[in-house]
């Protein structure tokens, strides 16, 4: 499994992402009939996870999809395509499957290819930076004097980016709302990823990751309990308003309105976006992302 799931870090509105990693060992069977084996077997889980109400990934990050169903080899392979020539859809990719957490993996096969992407990766400064480029991408919502931002009455569709933190526009139902994953979560996640990658850490979880990353002299003390502390707010008060919408009758999404936090909340989640995005300006140094364009 991968993305929050993989980190343990799943919540009602998430779908499922997940990939497939295959032995080479095929033994005297044909590598055709593996693969249809392999490709009836993930027609089953999908059929069963959707019986069960679990969505797949809208995106196609799933074990039916041929991209994220391979042998260890062509997955060797493939991550160091995305390494040569890192994109957009590379930076995905390669963040996806830092997080992977193998579910029924007899051969290590999960923990084989998470050990060759994280050598790979290291050998990768291009990659590392485009990465925290993503962490920085989206400011928290706060404006010039520290006043919460929130979204207005406008329209509009998804911008089709799967994975994407921002592929959601606001529309005039979340008119007073702010996104808690677009300017506070993705951005402390993924850039905790990346600096684990840089680091070789091991952790899946970002509580774990944050951990590793003070022991290694990576965060400071202070950096680490300020970012472990937003991030558990942060998440509570994603749970809280996930609750409340399914109470309602509501789709739960990444959206909180300030209106309905008390004041004390308030400070405590502006208090959260500024942690946030001075975790970015050390993302900004680290990686000297000025000089990218």
């Amino acid at each position: 499994v991968l993305g929050s799931q993989a980190r343990r870090e799943q919540f009602l509105a998430a779908d499922q992402d997940a990939a497939m990693v295959i032995s080479e060992a095929f033994g005297d069977v044909p590598p055709e009939q593996v693969a249809d084996y392999f490709q009836r077997l993930a027609t089953r889980l999908a059929a069963l996870q959707g019986e069960a109400g679990v969505p797949d990934c809208p995106h196609g990050v799933v074990p039916g999809n041929p991209a994220w169903r391979m042998t260890l080899p062509q997955w060797r392979a493939d991550v160091a395509s995305m390494l040569r020539a890192p994109d957009a859809p590379g930076v995905l990719r390669c963040s996806m499957l830092a997080d992977a957490r193998g579910v029924d993996d007899g051969w290590d096969l999960v923990v084989r290819l998470r050990a060759l992407l994280a050598d790979m990766v290291r050998g990768a400064p291009l990659m590392l930076r485009y990465m925290a480029r993503e962490a920085v991408r989206f400011a928290p919502p706060l404006g010039m004097f520290g006043a919460l931002v929130v979204e207005r009455a406008t329209t509009g569709k998804s911008d089709g980016q799967g994975g994407s933190a921002g592929s959601r526009k606001p529309d005039g139902r979340m008119a007073g709302a702010l996104d808690l994953k677009r300017g506070g979560l993705f951005p402390l996640m993924h850039g905790v990823r990346t600096l684990t990658l840089d680091a070789g850490a091991t952790a899946h979880d970002t509580a774990g990751r944050i951990a590793r990353l003070r022991a290694a002299g990576v965060l400071s003390a202070t950096r680490a309990a300020d970012l472990g502390e937003a991030m558990d707010h942060l998440l509570g008060l994603r749970a809280r308003a996930q609750a409340a919408a399914l109470r309602a009758g509501a789709v739960p999404d990444d959206r909180v309105r300030p209106d309905d936090l008390s004041g004390l909340e308030r400070e405590q989640l502006k208090q959260c976006f500024k942690i946030v995005a001075d975790f970015q300006d050390m993302l900004r140094r680290r990686y000297s992302l000025h000089l990218m364009t």
